[in-house]
């Protein structure tokens, strides 16, 4: 009997890619080998098939990541000369492979280490409100930052490195504040940046150091192999993304009337009521979208109330969403599905976003 379900054929070539990278901290003479060795390495296994950028076109996908690899791959050579190079050369190679090495594939996964287990998307006021459990994860992640902060100051300090980093952090944290005071922006600590604004603090010799230094370097190529360079400031729209705008949405009133042959689906007027609010701009509509089975099918202006007329197959259940339209040809949030059952019922949809 034969499966035709799909399989995850990520999960293989972690078959190669894993005794790629240990055979080769193991057996190398020098630590700058596997260092340049496993980043490259799991740098092209996530940019190709762990975590790879939303390209239909894999010739595409072969191209981005090899324009982002060449960039990393200059940073890559500065955190090891400033940073790495001196506990890793010193370090025992199993401790290095067990520790920087496990570190590196938690950090390089982290869609399917992390992600999984922190319930946080973005690192902005308004999504952490919205995020159910995000404010408490965020706590305690900043608690055991600080935790673990504490015992880097106190290894810095015993190998005399604290003064010179205290310079560092300080003409670092001079400088976010810096770019934090830019009018009309905001402050994005991408998981590559906060990577790279960590990694001083690990320079070393200690196993938990050399754990660190594996987890964050692995951030780093995660951050920039999945989502590029992104900017460490930006503005309130490009900050929003493809996430949320936790916007007012359509109401499906008067409920959508059903026959055999087709769906009406009705929409309340707009009038002149502020929908959303990006950055410190308010946003009204001047339309609606809607979505039949997430394709959309309709999108039109006018402040009046409407409706839009589709066919219906009996045989099958239709799912129905709207969102408010703004100048610019823009949606802003869907509501959650409504559904037209196979025997003609319609079912509100829950509240929420899409």
């Amino acid at each position: 009997m034969h499966s035709t379900a799909c399989r995850d054929l990520r999960w293989h070539l972690f078959a190669v890619s894993i005794p790629f990278t240990t055979i080769i901290s193991i057996v190398s003479p020098h630590a700058a080998i596997p260092f340049y060795a496993t980043f490259t390495g799991v740098f092209f296994h996530v940019a190709l098939a762990s975590d790879p950028p939303y390209l239909a076109n894999p010739y595409a996908l072969v191209s981005r990541a090899l324009a982002r690899f060449l960039p990393a791959a200059f940073i890559a050579h500065f955190i090891w000369i400033y940073i790495l190079r001196r506990p890793h050369s010193r370090a025992p190679k199993v401790s290095r492979t067990i520790l920087y090495l496990g570190g590196l594939w938690v950090g390089a996964l982290t869609n399917i280490t992390l992600d999984t287990m922190i319930p946080i998307n973005r690192l902005t006021s308004r999504d952490l409100a919205q995020q159910p459990g995000a404010k408490a994860a965020l706590a305690i992640i900043v608690l055991l930052l600080i935790m673990l902060i504490i015992g880097q100051i106190h290894y810095l300090r015993l190998s005399g490195q604290l003064p010179t980093m205290l310079g560092v952090y300080s003409s670092l944290g001079t400088g976010l504040g810096l770019l934090a005071a830019i009018p009309g922006t905001s402050l994005r600590i991408h998981h590559y940046i906060l990577a790279l604004l960590l990694l001083p603090g690990c320079r070393v010799l200690t196993r938990p150091s050399l754990l660190y230094q594996g987890l964050l370097v692995g951030l780093f190529i995660n951050g920039v192999a999945r989502w590029g360079f992104a900017g460490i400031v930006e503005t309130p729209g490009s900050l929003i993304g493809d996430g949320l705008y936790y916007s007012a949405v359509p109401a499906f009133e008067p409920p959508p009337a059903v026959t055999t042959e087709n769906v009406t689906v009705f929409w309340p007027p707009i009038g002149d009521t502020t929908v959303a609010i990006v950055g410190v701009q308010k946003v009204g509509a001047v339309g609606v979208s809607v979505l039949i089975n997430d394709v959309e099918r309709y999108a039109g202006r006018g402040n009046g109330g409407g409706e839009f007329v589709f066919a219906r197959r009996t045989s099958e259940r239709a799912y129905v969403r709207m969102a408010w339209m703004v100048r610019g040809g823009g949606t802003l949030d869907y509501t959650r599905a409504g559904v037209v059952e196979k025997d003609g019922r319609w079912v509100d949809p829950p509240i929420g976003w899409s």
